[in-house]
């Protein structure tokens, strides 16, 4: 379970949100970056080591996951290799993933770059982030890497990227609102099983 959260006060609607000098972003209250380091630990174990049914649960009910090539992102084109508009819908790719997919059994490692976290009050117009019009929401970007080992085989880069992401508080843990992940590579191989 996520540690307990408390919200720093953030800036209005509208205004960035800036540092004293209004040179550097504001930083976000210890306790908010523990409970965020300790959500993106709980996706990359549920993806990992599972169990993959937990992974719909770090989602608000109307959570939302892309999965994008850096090329159509870049370009402003919706379309996705993946895309999940609820935490239904979430729960529906882990079922056909673990009940109707065949594919050959995986294992998959995920390396994250430091997390970059910032009050998401004051993005606005922000298209990768939709408004949220309280102190209680943040954007988190970071770098990915994911390694996969299928049986009999070496290891190798599955898909590199980055995070484009929406975290909310959500009771008293945080959980994604909306997840992009633009992926880099512009071949993807055909054994894009699970979410990255």
């Amino acid at each position: 379970m996520s540690a307990p959260i408390s919200t720093p006060s953030s800036p209005a609607v509208g205004a960035p949100a800036r540092g004293p000098a209004g040179d550097r972003p504001t930083p976000v209250d210890a306790d908010v970056r523990l409970a965020v380091d300790e959500l993106y630990a709980e996706y990359v174990d549920a993806l990992d080591e599972g169990p993959v049914e937990a992974w719909p649960e770090l989602f608000t009910e109307d959570g939302e996951y892309l999965l994008i090539a850096k090329e159509n992102h870049d370009r402003g084109l919706p379309i996705g290799l993946m895309r999940c508009e609820s935490r239904g819908m979430l729960t529906d790719r882990v079922r056909s993933i673990t009940q109707l997919s065949l594919h050959a059994p995986r294992v998959l490692r995920h390396v994250l770059g430091p997390l970059r976290v910032r009050p998401a009050a004051g993005t606005g117009g922000d298209p990768e982030h939709p408004a949220v019009h309280d102190s209680r929401s943040w954007t988190v970007t970071a770098s990915y890497v994911v390694f996969q080992t299928l049986l009999d085989a070496d290891t190798h880069v599955l898909s590199c990227g980055r995070y484009l992401d929406l975290v909310v508080a959500d009771g008293d843990r945080l959980r994604l609102r909306r997840k992009v992940t633009v992926y880099d590579n512009p071949l993807v191989p055909n054994s894009i099983v699970f979410p990255l």
